[in-house]
């Protein structure tokens, strides 16, 4: 390892100190989309780094197959995060002796081989670390396997920290070999790029047999989002030193605005035109609004980028205008190369629904900003990801169970000038099955007492308390306490009725002289629909971890009746369609009994009806 990190510091003619941290951990990237972490703990640095002295450059090994499916991010204590590459490679394995620096001399990362022996310039900037935070502590190399059939390890990783660490690249001469106008002309012409939606990005977040999202949770779904750029010319954003807090013109290093006010700088688009008969190309800016500035990182947020709403589908085949019945939380976005159009096969679509390849795109590769800082952008044949980890996602706390549409829409305040405006939006089916009001939560007040609250009523018209003991029900009292008159197991009912239905969950507790056990997690479940029921049951549960899954149906006297699941799962949401007639369920009431691989127990009553 010391020829690479050798082979760093002689790159910066201007390092002077220097000291690198290195993890020698094997780390292994398992195929699939589980994010891992190598971490090297940094020690005996400045409490501050910045331009005189900072992080100056990364180096790694991995061994992998088909390296393209692989997202990398660099993690400082604080929790600021970077994207080093993802998705680059083409159709090549590892990354051989591979460093990082802004002032890389084998060019950008996004444009390099397999397996990248050589120094590179990442996807974004290492100077976002050098903000003034404090370096000393773990620092986390980030990786995850976005493809199949493929995985590797991490060998090591290594990070330098040096005075005067290299500067961002400086802006190219404005150059495009090659480079042709609309239609195939030589010029002169502006070189507009063409932002587009992507569904596959949004659709392989959803299970495409039960199209339940992976990632719905009660009130909440998230998805990965991204944003193609199909035109002639790059998507590219620069930041002018005019900055707001509201209306009121304030300097550009204001930290934080007063009140709810959050900071905004002025940006204008950069638009490149072909000078007739020449490869040279030359710029003009234009207005393309405010957009939210983060001072103490140095970067700006394009608000509205990726908007992103649940739907219900009409008539009209604008999805755009299709009833909103659920906004997502976070709207912001840098504008970076994440991808490209080969790499993720499926995101680049003309309006015909044709799949594009670079090879299909006259000017494939024309940009010259990446990154998230005060200049950015999106290469022609580029592709923006949100992926879902940071997808905070679309609220649903209003919204009930059933089938409706995640309409996407890139830049719907049109503050950027593109070749097509109409071709920004795409729709995706989801089900959902998880949003039910009745959830509560059980604690112990002292020996046969306890404390039920429930959670989540803002949409509910009632609610009632079965406290499994043959007592009166307690309705529409918020907490509620309730004595037993003996030690023993009980099944306690929320009922809840709320405008998408009436929904019950039953969790079992245990009253010992030592206490209450408790069999709840925030995350996994088990939820019968519908509920009563007569013929078909749809059991729908979700697991934390893979492994052996149990789902038993009792009757309320304790005896069980069947078992309806005995399988290795994996984690996440599961569906089962239960034959009640087929399976000789007579009427009543029964307890749905999930029991996890570590354990777990998870509780649904039902009613059969007949």
């Amino acid at each position: 390892m010391k020829r690479i990190i050798t082979f760093l510091l002689a790159s910066f003619p201007a390092l002077g100190f220097s000291q690198t941290f290195t993890s020698n951990n094997l780390v292994h990237i398992p195929d699939g989309s589980v994010e891992v972490y190598d971490s090297v703990q940094v020690s005996g640095l400045p409490n501050t780094i910045n331009s005189s002295f900072g992080l100056a450059g990364m180096c790694f090994d991995i061994t992998h197959t088909f390296v393209a499916d692989l997202q990398l991010r660099l993690k400082s204590p604080n929790g600021n995060s970077i994207f080093i590459a993802v998705g680059v490679g083409g159709n090549g394995d590892n990354f051989t002796g591979t460093c990082i620096a802004e002032n890389g001399i084998d060019g950008a990362i996004v444009n390099g081989t397999a397996p990248f022996s050589g120094i590179y310039i990442p996807v974004e900037s290492l100077n976002q670390f050098n903000n003034g935070q404090n370096p000393n502590g773990w620092w986390y190399f980030a990786l995850q396997d976005l493809g199949t059939p493929d995985s590797g390890d991490v060998n090591f990783f290594s990070l330098t920290f040096s005075n005067n660490p290299p500067p961002d690249p400086l802006p190219p001469t404005p150059v495009c070999n090659g480079c042709v106008c609309p239609g195939g002309g030589g010029g002169p012409c502006d070189l507009l790029p063409d932002m587009t939606a992507s569904a596959l990005a949004i659709s392989q977040s959803i299970d495409p047999v039960t199209h339940f999202s992976f990632n719905e949770t009660p009130g909440q779904l998230a998805f990965e989002n991204a944003t193609p750029n199909i035109g002639y010319g790059p998507i590219e954003i620069i930041g002018v030193d005019t900055c707001y807090c509201g209306t009121t013109m304030v300097p550009c290093t204001t930290v934080a605005c007063p009140g709810t006010d959050t900071l905004k700088q002025k940006i204008h688009q950069v638009i490149y035109q072909k000078i007739s008969g020449t490869d040279t190309l030359q710029s003009y800016t234009r207005t393309a609004g405010l957009m939210s500035y983060h001072s103490s990182h140095g970067h700006i947020h394009i608000d509205h980028w990726g908007d992103y709403t649940l739907r219900t589908a009409t008539s009209n085949p604008d999805a755009t205008t299709w009833p909103i019945v659920g906004v997502d939380v976070k709207q912001s976005y840098c504008l970076v190369n994440l991808g490209d159009c080969n790499n993720l096969s499926g995101y680049c679509v003309d309006t015909s629904g044709t799949v594009l390849q670079l090879a299909d795109l006259p000017n494939a590769g024309l940009g010259f900003y990446s990154g998230c800082g005060t200049h950015q952008g999106i290469y022609s044949g580029g592709v923006d990801i949100y992926v879902v980890g940071l997808n905070s996602g679309i609220n649903l706390s209003s919204v009930c169970d059933g089938d409706y549409y995640i309409v996407s829409v890139t830049d719907i305040e049109n503050n950027m000038l593109e070749s097509n405006e109409n071709n920004n939006w795409v729709a995706v089916p989801v089900t959902l099955n998880q949003q039910t009001s009745a959830k509560h939560t059980l604690s112990v007040i002292s020996a046969l007492t306890i404390q039920a609250t429930a959670n989540n009523l803002t949409a509910a018209t009632s609610y009632t308390w079965d406290f499994g003991d043959s007592s009166p029900l307690v309705s529409n009292v918020n907490p509620t306490s309730h004595t037993y008159a003996a030690y023993g197991t009980y099944f306690v009912t929320l009922t809840v009725v709320a405008p998408c239905g009436t929904f019950s969950k039953t969790d079992t507790l245990v009253l010992t002289p030592q206490g209450l056990y408790e069999y709840t997690s925030p995350t996994e479940f088990i939820l019968a629909q519908p509920n009563p029921a007569s013929e078909k049951l749809n059991i729908n549960y979700h697991i934390d971890s893979a492994g052996k899954t149990l789902v038993e149906l009792f009757d309320l006297a304790g005896k069980k009746v069947t078992t309806i699941s005995n399988n290795p799962e994996n984690a996440g949401q599961h569906s089962i369609v239960f034959d009640i007639n087929k399976n000789n369920i007579e009427a009543g009431t029964y307890i749905l009994k999930l029991t996890t691989h570590n354990f777990h127990q998870y509780f649904c009553k039902l009613s059969v009806v007949k």
